[in-house]
């Protein structure tokens, strides 16, 4: 998903990055904050789960990022 979003916006930052880590999730909540192709301020609600399984390798990860009409 960041490389889709990246590819239409620009000068894009995290803010508000907000981390829960455990022994078998971390979860990651941040806004995307950049500018639409025309210029106007974005701001993209996203948050990030990622498993692990007992030798700390990556099972999967799953992301959810609430975009709004980039047109």
């Amino acid at each position: 998903m960041l490389a889709a979003i990246t590819d239409v916006v620009r000068n894009h930052r995290y803010e508000d990055v907000r981390r829960v880590v455990g022994d078998a999730a971390v979860v990651e909540e941040h806004t995307v904050v950049a500018e639409s192709p025309t210029g106007r301020p974005l701001r993209l609600v996203a948050c990030v789960v990622v498993r692990v399984n007992g030798e700390g390798q990556i099972t999967s990860i799953d992301e959810c990022v609430d975009v709004p009409d980039l047109s």
